[in-house]
Formats: C-alpha cells, structure tokens, sequence
C-alpha cells in the first residue's frame, strides 16, 4: 500500500508532508503529488519549490489536459517543478470547456484536482491510500456538510469527533460501527446510521487525514512554521488560487 500525499502549497498541506516523511524514513511507501491549476500565486509556487530544496522530497506534479469535447473525460500530464508557473493554461482550458465556477458550483477543484489525482493514482499504483492535510479543527471538511451538524447537535468537541472518527475506522462494517456508537456514546440508530455510513462512504474512497496521526490545530502549524528558516509568504486570509 503506497501513501499518497497531495500536497496543496499552503501551510498545512506542507505540515502533512514533514509527518508523513517521517513515516517515510520509517519504510513506509509514501508518494508527493502536487495539482497544478495555473491559477497558483506566485509565492505559493516559490514556497513548494522551498519544501522540495529544504526537505529533498521527490515530487510529481501534475496538470489537468482537457478534452474539449463535452462528455468525454480529461487527462493530465506531468511537469517538473521549474515549469510550474502561474500561465492559468489549466484554468482557461476547463472554464472554456465547463463555464466559470460559481458559488456552491466550484467544479474547478473536482476537474483540476480531484479527478486529476485520481486518475494518476489508479494508472500508476495497484493499491493506494490519498491523504490529505485536514487538521483537527477541521472537522466539518472531514464529517462532511450533513454528518457535522449533527455531531454538533450532540454536543461533540472536534477533538471527541477526531477520536470517534479513528474508532469507527478501524472498524470492517457499518453493523460493527452502529453497535460500538450506540453502546459507547448511547446514541439513537438512526444517528448512529448516519454516522457510520459517512465514515464507510470515506474509506471506500481511499481518503486519510491529517487529524488521523496528528492533534495539531490551525495555531500549532503557524506556529511550526515560524520556527522554520523559510515560510509561506502569503496573509492567512488569502488562498493559494489567485481567484
């Protein structure tokens, strides 16, 4: 089983990657693989070339390459970090092909990320495991938009959800799930169903997270990366994607 690890440029993204180099130097099977959209700001695209000189990680970094005939799917194709570059190609490709992204329609992430990585994993690795740099403080990205507000509800903490999360999934069914929450959390079968189904729908899809192996929050990756001889040079509240 190979981890792959899809490294985004930002903060996180690249905390995920000095763990799982760890794991790596360990003897684990670890892979880097970076999503190029053409959209990136210019010092996310500095700060991946710094993780990469720093750390002397390998990294593959991919691009979508769009068929423009609708129906039909798209590929990619690989490029070696100095020629990632902020040329929006990637971007002008699938907005011509699709339309402009839109509130709660950003296809952007699914057509030049998602299905890009993908793709490249089931062509090049029999049996893979994605991660991805989702922190503790993250639960609602990791339970999903349905699940975490009923985790809320009854009054679970991110780090209680983070610890029933690693128990369900070691479990092999949904049955053995639905019987562990309502006899350790007394919860009622139809929460407990709705629960243990997202946790399957998950690990059916190959995804790990970051707040798996570590308990870091948003202020312990700052401040990790203040102690760093380099940094992301880009204001919190702004993104990697120039839009």
């Amino acid at each position: 089983m190979i981890n792959v690890v899809s490294f985004s440029g930002g903060r996180t993204s690249a905390y995920l990657v000095h763990l799982m180099e760890q794991k790596r130097k360990a003897g684990e099977k670890v892979k880097y693989i970076f999503m190029d959209t053409g959209a990136e700001h210019p010092k996310t695209y500095q700060f991946i070339r710094d993780v990469v000189g720093a750390w002397g990680i390998d990294i593959t970094c991919l691009r979508v390459k769009v068929n423009p005939e609708l129906g039909k799917g798209n590929s990619y194709e690989e490029l070696s970090i100095s020629e990632l570059r902020p040329d929006l190609k990637p971007w002008k490709d699938i907005t011509k092909k699709y339309g402009t992204p839109y509130f709660g329609g950003a296809f952007c992430t699914r057509a030049m990320k998602i299905e890009v990585c993908e793709k490249y994993c089931k062509d090049n690795f029999p049996e893979y495991q994605s991660w991805l740099g989702m922190r503790v403080d993250e639960q609602p990205r990791i339970w999903g938009v349905s699940v975490h507000p009923l985790l809320r509800r009854l009054g679970f903490a991110d780090m209680e959800m983070r610890g029933m999360y690693c128990q369900l999934r070691d479990m092999t069914s949904a049955k053995e799930m639905v019987s562990y929450l309502e006899e350790s959390y007394l919860l009622d079968t139809g929460s407990a169903s709705k629960i243990a189904d997202r946790v399957i729908k998950v690990k059916k899809s190959g995804q790990r997270f970051m707040a798996e192996i570590s308990d870091c929050e948003k202020d312990d990756v700052l401040s990790f990366w203040r102690n760093q001889p380099f940094d992301l040079q880009i204001p919190e509240h702004l993104g990697n994607c120039v839009f």
